[in-house]
């Protein structure tokens, strides 16, 4: 007999897994029987199944099952697309889970780190009445009852200010939040250490945690002793969001850079101890007046008081007024005034910004340079794992490739763990993108453009309307398709492709024209008060309702998808909204001075001609990439000044005003200073803000240092605020934000600016003669990443 045969007669009893088996086991059985013995061995089959499902549970449970090979590669990419890198990703499928639950809990956490920031802003500051925890009061309700400062002299910000007990548990929940996305955290890093490696530095982690604990402890201290002069909850705050990656990385960056500002503000600090010296020895005894009230040691008559004043002058705040009283008592004194003044002011400082921002671009190019090779490093991970998966690999004419099925397998999981488009007809739309060739798979170099791909902003949607699909090939179809489109030569892109430049284009565009005219007719009646004819108001109602023309021929042409997609469309529906609104009151009898106010609206629509003019694009467009790609150091410097405020407000809150003083510090309040102060955020963050713009506003840094004039330890820490803050802001960071700007438009100006359109226009080209439009938008992030290339390569 056969091989097969020998094996089939060595089982004692026919296989009931086996369907002819089990036939062959009930041959010469009646039916009766036939019918038991099928339902024993379908019973028997059951039970295997099941034993076989429990031992694969065990088996699992012993050693595991592999993570699947698209979402290790969208794990890889996802990292990848972060500037991350890991030379081995674990292969748990838990691990893949605990990563998703990771996502959602960094996307709420980043929402809580700004929350609690913006709460500062809303708080009741300290030295107010802060009893009345759950009732809404007013600012000058809180804080002008305090006994420190009288009514009339209270200068507020006047923003609401959160009940207490709001602000505490606004505040508790968002520390729960950042303390849920460290527990996921610390879920996915478990999977990492076996691979001997960290997701994130435990470092970090355990800073976010104590910074938590601490923050729940103050919270508690804060609600449970009355009236405390000072919280931890602002450093808390600025500590949690300093350990936002990015945030992070312009941090180390800055403390780099201080290591360079230390040696060339040496030089500085030298500068100015040796003039102060050279000054206190000069005018120790020149006490002579030279005009009432001032004498021509003014400023100088101890070494102390020359070294604030020449540190002041390197501000530029106080000059030419700290030079007159020298200068009248002896015009000799230019010699002692204008080395000074070359050196440090036209030298130094100059010096210090060459080297803040170059020592700063060095470790950016750095940086960027890491995170690069990182991405390369990912992506080809990403490929690789694809590739050891025997379902996701291809091969086509000996080029390795990936599948439409494994490219879209890759996608939903990675729209799992990162904003990525889910629908199906996008997900072709990135295929098609990526298979420059077209030969079905994405290959190996393909497959390395899909980082830049996957930072765009997809948009399909349907081009036509309804109503033209209706009446498309009738008369009525064509003269509406003709009057709204500019003839442009096809295929049709939709409503931004078709619409500028076409007849009815050009007629709202006078419209609009004559709307611009009218409002300025009705401004020069209204400044001039003189009165106004009955038939004003029936203008302002044409120009109020003649929008809603434009409104419904354009969603008579294009989709409500293809018109909602321009943000001019978005303010235009909005605003015809509003207009029609205020008409309709009008019209119903209400006050017609809502609807004059409410016109007011019709000037922004001036903005959208600009539109037309190209300096304006491109100008409007260099601005907002400047923005975007130095949004990290414009962050930075508004987290300088937040931190510096929270300082200010707990030292100086409530203590500027004139029954405080003896006499007026510095001209404080005969210049009106008094609106720059520090008694809530919000004041004392514009107060500041103006410091780091101009460097310095001497009225105020006299007028808070004469308050310390009788506690030394007071003084001292009054004196490090603003010297500190000098440094840091103005020295430091709004110095690289200002290079680093510059840097930036020059490459913007230089370059040609590269857009997704250019790479994948024909993709849309094909969309376009199915009757949909594609808008393909680079996420900011891309743009930054295609500048930085260009600087640094």
């Amino acid at each position: 007999s056969s091989g097969s045969d020998r094996g089939w007669r060595s089982f004692r009893k026919p296989d009931p897994l086996s369907k002819s088996g089990a036939l062959e086991g009930m041959a010469g059985v009646d039916p009766k029987s036939k019918l038991e013995s099928t339902c024993t061995a379908l019973l028997e089959v059951d039970g295997k199944l099941d034993d076989m499902k429990d031992r694969v549970t065990m088996m699992e449970r012993r050693t595991g099952v592999r993570m699947l090979a698209s979402q290790q590669g969208a794990w890889a990419l996802s990292e990848a697309l972060q500037g991350q890198f890991f030379e081995q990703l674990p292969d748990d499928p838990k691990a893949w889970k605990a990563l998703v639950s990771y996502t959602r809990a960094r996307s709420f956490y980043h929402l809580a780190v700004l929350g609690l920031v913006l709460i500062s802003m809303f708080e009741t500051p300290l030295w107010c009445d802060t009893n009345g925890w759950t009732s809404f009061r007013d600012t000058y309700d809180r804080c002008a009852v305090s006994t420190k400062a009288p009514v009339s002299e209270v200068f507020m910000s006047g923003v609401p200010l959160l009940p207490v007990a709001l602000g505490a548990f606004l505040e508790v929940l968002f520390l729960c939040v950042v303390m849920l996305k460290l527990k996921k955290e610390k879920d996915l890093d478990r999977f990492f250490q076996p691979l001997d490696t960290h997701y994130r530095k435990s470092s970090w982690s355990r800073l976010d945690f104590a910074m938590c604990i601490i923050g729940l402890v103050d919270v508690v201290c804060f609600l449970c002793i009355s009236r405390p002069s000072f919280r931890f909850a602002p450093y808390v705050r600025f500590a949690l969001a300093a350990t936002v990656p990015t945030i992070m990385n312009c941090i180390i960056s800055f403390f780099g850079v201080l290591k360079e500002i230390g040696k060339i503000g040496s030089f500085v600090i030298g500068a100015v101890i040796f003039f102060a010296w050279v000054a206190a020895s000069i005018f120790d005894d020149l006490d002579d007046e030279v005009f009432p009230g001032m004498k021509a040691n003014d400023g100088f008559d101890s070494f102390a008081n020359c070294l604030w004043t020449f540190f002041r002058a390197v501000t530029g705040a106080i000059l030419p007024d700290a030079m007159i009283p020298s200068l009248v008592y002896s015009r000799g004194f230019t010699l002692l005034w204008l080395p000074f003044l070359l050196l440090t002011v036209c030298v130094f400082l100059n010096v210090v910004l060459a080297v803040v921002y170059n020592k700063y671009k060095d470790d950016l190019e750095d940086r960027v340079k890491t995170s690069m090779s990182k991405k390369q490093k990912g992506i080809q991970q990403a490929f690789d794992l694809l590739q050891s998966d025997v379902e996701s690999a291809a091969r086509v004419g000996g080029k390795a490739g990936i599948t439409f099925t494994s490219f879209e397998n890759i996608i939903v999981a990675l729209s799992q763990v990162m904003k990525v488009h889910g629908d199906p007809l996008v997900i072709k739309v990135l295929f098609e993108s990526l298979d420059d060739d077209g030969n079905g798979i994405v290959s190996k170099s393909e497959f390395f453009d899909m980082c830049d791909v996957l930072q765009c902003k997809f948009c399909l949607n349907e081009r036509d309307s309804p109503i033209l699909k209706r009446y498309k090939d009738t008369a009525f179809g064509k003269k509406l398709k003709g009057m709204m489109d500019n003839g442009g030569p096809d295929p049709d892109l939709g409503y931004q492709h078709r619409f500028d430049g076409s007849r009815f284009d050009r007629f709202m565009e006078m419209l609009l024209g004559l709307n611009v005219v009218w409002m300025l007719v009705q401004s020069y009646f209204d400044l001039n008060d003189i009165e106004e004819a009955d038939w004003f108001s029936y203008v302002d109602l044409f120009f109020s309702f003649v929008y809603l023309i434009d409104v419904g021929l354009k969603l008579c042409v294009w989709s409500w998808s293809e018109y909602w997609t321009c943000v001019d469309n978005r303010f235009d529906f909005v605003t015809t909204m509003i207009l029609v609104g205020a008409g309709s009151s009008y019209l119903s009898g209400l006050s017609p001075s809502i609807m004059r106010n409410l016109n007011l609206l019709r000037l922004l629509r001036l903005l959208k001609a600009l539109n037309t003019i190209p300096a304006f694009q491109q100008t409007y467009a260099t601005i907002v990439q400047m923005v975007t790609t130095s949004r990290d150091v414009l962050i930075m410097n508004l987290l300088v000044i937040y931190v510096w405020s929270a300082f200010a407000t707990q030292m100086f809150g409530g203590e500027l005003y004139k029954e405080n003083f003896d006499e007026d510090p510095g001209g404080y309040f005969d210049s009106h200073y008094e609106i720059f102060n520090f008694n809530d955020m919000p004041m004392s963050f514009l107060t500041l803000f103006f410091f780091t713009l101009g460097g310095w506003v001497d009225g105020v840094a006299i007028a808070c240092l004469t308050l310390a004039e009788d506690d030394p330890m007071f003084k001292f820490a009054a004196h490090f605020f603003f010297s500190s803050f000098y440094v840091v802001s103005t020295l430091l960071a709004f110095n690289v934000f200002t290079a680093f700007s510059i840097d930036i438009y020059c490459e913007i100006v230089g370059g040609e600016a590269k857009t997704p359109e250019d790479d994948l226009h024909s993709v849309q080209e094909r969309q376009a003669e199915q009757g949909r439009c594609l808008h393909i938008d680079a996420s900011h992030e891309l743009q930054k990443s295609r500048l930085y290339k260009s600087m640094f390569d």
